[in-house]
Parts: C-alpha cells; structure tokens; sequence
C-alpha cells in the first residue's frame, strides 16, 4: 500500500512502517541496541504541544533514541519535509527544549542491509550530539 508521498508501507518484526527508509532505520537501532551501542529506543513516540490550558497540536516523533550515558535523541525520518512538518517541528523544539534530528531520505544509503550513517553522524557532531556508527 501506498501512502500519501508514494511511500511504500512495510512491515518488520510486525510493526507496521510508513516507508522503507524508516524500516530501515528501525532495523539500524534495533542492531545497535543488540550490539550496546545504545540503551534503548522508541518508536512513534507523541509530543503534545500545549500552550496555557491549549492543545495546539501532537508531533509523531519517529526515533526516540536513549544512549549508554543517558542522553537523549529524538529522530526523525523524513523523505520529503512538508510545510506542516517543518512548523511543527519548530514548535515540539521551543516547547520541549529539545533538537529533532532528521534524517532525510537522501542520508540513507542501502549497502549490503546496513545503512550509512555518515552525514547523520556529523550533522550530530556538528550539533554536540552522540556520533555512532558500526565499529
């Protein structure tokens, strides 16, 4: 099945993903994870964005991702960033205080079922964040 961006959806370890990339990357933490490159991570995780008593709105975070020294990182895959995405995005960032790393489409490439995590290791180097890859 399709989704709206001509997604391809598809299923791993009975977990429904809305594209490939993003199972792809499921596959990637799930590997880390197993190797102790990570503590752990969570999938789909919503952050509400309330002002006052207002909800304004909830953002499907794709990755939250717990390191071995506690840090957190929220992730997220996208292969096309809408204008919607992008505004929100800023709002989970000022309310949470926090830095929603994407991973663009562009930063996937499929060598042998592993993925290259070069320009996602530095665009989080470059932000003080946790640089990880395969040993």
């Amino acid at each position: 099945m399709m989704t709206k961006f001509n997604a391809k959806q598809i299923y791993i370890d009975d977990i429904k993903f809305h594209s490939v990339g993003e199972s792809e990357r499921y596959k990637e933490l799930k590997y880390q994870k197993y190797a102790g490159l990570i503590t752990d991570f969570q999938m789909q995780v919503p952050l509400t964005c309330k002002i006052g008593d207002k909800k304004i709105c909830v953002y499907i975070c794709d990755f939250v991702i717990t390191l071995n020294n506690g840090n957190v990182i929220y992730e997220d895959y996208k292969g096309f960033r809408t204008p919607i995405y992008i505004l929100k995005k800023k709002l989970v960032e000022a309310l949470y205080n926090i830095e929603i790393i994407e991973v663009l489409k562009q930063d996937i490439k499929k060598i042998a079922g592993t993925i290259d995590n070069s320009k996602i290791a530095r665009r989080k180097e470059a932000t003080g964040l946790f640089k990880y890859g395969r040993k």
